[in-house]
């Protein structure tokens, strides 16, 4: 694997492990079985609000906070070295691979759980949320190009083949 593409995954890897949370990390090192490093943290993207999720003055003290997990993965344009990370607050990120920076946002109010699918021949991102909406939007700017309504929460991948898209919700209907 090329040391480019081996970083890309890296990254990827502490994506996923760092949860997009707002816990500052150490710079892990991974090494060879001879010891040598060939891989190292870049950077680390808190998606966590500055205020929690919900208030129930019942359940919890006044100054707790409720921090988000992630539950889906990741998308990646690896022509130009974007990922594309849906959030437990919401919407849609495109992430800058180089620095981190946010290079835009699709806002939505429910959780995104699914993992979002970037089809690169039309250059879409799909990801589904807990509204139970299927989403399409345009990968360069995240302008919404449509939606549709599956009728349930969407937290699994999607898949496509050929010009189909093929997706569970919750209600485990195909």
């Amino acid at each position: 694997i090329a040391p480019r593409r081996l970083a890309v995954l890296a990254l990827a890897a502490a994506l996923a492990a760092a949860s997009c949370g707002s816990v500052p990390l150490t710079d892990p090192k991974w090494s060879s079985r001879a010891g040598t490093q060939v891989l190292r943290l870049r950077w680390v993207k808190s998606l966590s609000p500055s205020l929690p999720n919900f208030y129930i003055p019942e359940m919890i003290e006044e100054h707790d906070r409720f921090t988000p997990v992630e539950t889906g993965g990741a998308a990646f344009d690896t022509d130009t070295r974007r990922a594309f990370v849906g959030a437990a607050i919401g919407g849609l990120y495109c992430l800058d691979l180089r620095n981190g920076e946010t290079l835009w946002r699709f806002s939505g109010d429910e959780p995104v759980g699914s993992t979002p699918l970037y089809d690169s021949a039309r250059k879409r991102v799909y990801f589904g949320a807990d509204d139970g909406l299927l989403y399409a939007v345009h990968a360069r700017s995240g302008r919404l190009l449509w939606s549709t309504d599956t009728g349930a929460e969407i937290q699994r991948s999607i898949i496509m083949r050929d010009d189909t898209l093929y997706l569970a919700n919750a209600d485990n209907t195909v």
